[in-house]
């Protein structure tokens, strides 16, 4: 029988029996208050507040908050205080619905209860679900390519980055090197990208994505850098004395952007001429004997230029 059904037969009852039936009320209606705050349900003269957490899986790097709602058509009024807790322990000093994330490290179980104004002495306490403390990705904070200017064929490409983990965990780094904005190169995922993935008038970028060991965090991509031409190299080496009337010399160049390339004389003797294959040719006189200058030039058409330039001597048979 309720407590409301004793209190109505009371006239046949003694007066003495009136304040054990109200001391068992009132436990009723304790017992009823403690099974509705384990539920953070309290009704009763103030309004039903039900309390959240947000996000919903919260990590060191959010802003938590605790999101209060009315049940029903109440509205809130009045003052709440908060008390957020972690692994069950109060946390001094926070007494707003917003708590850095910071307080807490990766697997704290937080929790958020409320207090509306004047409840604490009816008994009137608010509890969220627990939630636990995620891993928080980490992030590649900046990614840089070098050489980040005048790249040529000659030179190997280097990602440089730097990340951070908000957990304090070691951060590793994943990476993928793209050509003209759109291509993945294939199989280029280490921190070096070698010439042979690249040709001058291409424009080169790296995508990075940090790792902690647990997930990856959003993946960066670096500015672009342009390919410019590689000038074409000389790598024959001229004889410089002849003993004789006839001289020739096959001069041997390389590009590495494989341009055509186009020989010239800045500086000869008379008569000296070179073909269109880079083959110098002199026929020598007697008066041609003693030192001459020659300087040799190559081009490749697209502003890359290189000069051999030496002393020829030329001592004629006696």
């Amino acid at each position: 029988m309720s407590c409301k059904a004793h209190l109505r037969g009371i006239g046949s009852i003694t007066l003495l029996l009136i304040p054990l039936l109200i001391l068992g009320c009132s436990k009723e209606v304790q017992e009823a208050r403690h099974q509705k705050e384990k539920a953070g349900d309290i009704t009763g003269a103030s309004n039903a507040y039900e309390v959240r957490i947000l996000p919903e899986s919260p990590t060191v790097a959010d802003n938590i908050i605790a999101e209060v709602k009315i049940k029903g058509e109440g509205r809130l009024s009045g003052k709440l205080t908060f008390i957020w807790e972690k692994n069950n322990q109060p946390i001094d000093g926070v007494s707003s619905n917003r708590i850095d994330g910071k307080s807490f490290k990766r697997g704290d179980v937080v929790r958020v209860k409320i207090i509306p104004q004047g409840g604490e002495a009816k008994g009137e306490v608010f509890y969220s679900d627990s939630v636990v403390i995620q891993n928080a990705p980490p992030v590649a904070a900046t990614v840089k390519i070098k050489p980040d200017k005048n790249a040529t064929k000659k030179d190997t490409l280097i990602a440089a980055a730097e990340g951070k983990d908000p957990d304090g965990d070691t951060v590793s780094f994943k990476y993928q090197w793209v050509k003209n904005g759109t291509e993945d190169i294939e199989g280029a995922n280490a921190n070096t990208l070698s010439s042979s993935n690249f040709k001058h008038g291409d424009f080169i970028n790296v995508r990075v994505t940090a790792n902690d060991g647990i997930t990856d965090g959003e993946p960066v991509t670096s500015g672009y850098i342009a390919i410019i031409n590689s000038p074409p190299e000389i790598v024959s080496q001229p004889p410089i004395e002849v003993k004789g009337f006839n001289y020739i010399y096959k001069v041997s160049a390389v590009d590495l952007d494989k341009d055509n390339l186009s020989f010239s004389l800045s500086k000869a003797p008379a008569g000296m001429t070179i073909s269109a294959s880079g083959e110098i040719k002199w026929n020598i006189t007697e008066k041609d004997e003693g030192r001459h200058d020659v300087e040799i030039v190559v081009e490749d058409g697209n502003g890359g230029r290189t000069v051999q330039g030496y002393l020829l001597t030329i001592k004629l048979p006696r």
